[in-house]
């Protein structure tokens, strides 16, 4: 089995690659910094790819799709220390297959990795309890969650208006308009202002 490491801790990318080194099963192919070094020389019979969220440059989320877009039958398995949900919600949307945080131990990372080229989903357990918390809150209506002011933008969105558009209608700021949006992004947990629309209409 071919893997990949995006990794940008030199000292952690060395000690998974001395891990991985004498494995009979697990070969090592790509240890790279950055996604902009992956690309550089990827390959397109890689199994697996163990990426981290913060790196230099792309982050590990936005290279997710990246990659899937170039190699979509490749599992990607993030290795981050982030825990919050909207990050492990953006990893998995953006075509992530598993998410373990740095302190598994490296037999529960080959596990994973095993798991991940067979078709699994693997998830630290406190990351996977997070995901269920997540589903199982009671449902709310979107623009619950949002202040009055946001309100006003996310109408404004629905409307079609531009973010200038919007400005200019509130007596706003353009910057003051896209910090609303991104607060809007995180509370609704979408990236784009067509998920945005979708959401509320759907409501």
């Amino acid at each position: 089995m071919n893997i990949a490491l995006i990794e940008d801790d030199r000292e952690i990318r060395d000690s998974l690659i001395g891990y991985f080194k004498h494995d009979p099963e697990i070969n090592v192919t790509i240890s790279v910094e950055s996604i902009e070094n992956f690309f550089d020389c990827y390959m397109t019979d890689l199994n697996v790819i163990i990426a981290d969220i913060g790196l230099p440059g792309i982050s590990g989320i936005e290279g997710i799709s990246m990659i899937k877009q170039v190699l979509p039958d490749t599992e990607v398995l993030m290795f981050t220390i982030y825990k919050d949900v909207d990050k492990i919600f953006a990893a998995i949307k953006a075509g992530a297959t598993g998410y373990l945080l740095k302190s598994t131990p490296n037999d529960k990372l080959r596990e994973a990795v095993m798991k991940t080229a067979e078709g699994g989903s693997v998830m630290s357990p406190s990351i996977a309890r997070k995901v269920l918390s997540f589903f199982q809150e009671p449902k709310v209506e979107p623009l619950n969650v949002l202040s009055n002011r946001e309100k006003e933008l996310v109408q404004g969105l629905v409307d079609g208006l531009s973010y200038k558009a919007i400005a200019e209608k509130l007596f706003i700021s353009v910057e003051t308009v896209r910090s609303h949006i991104k607060n809007i992004y995180r509370k609704l947990h979408v990236q784009s202002k067509i998920e945005v629309v979708r959401k509320v209409l759907n409501k």
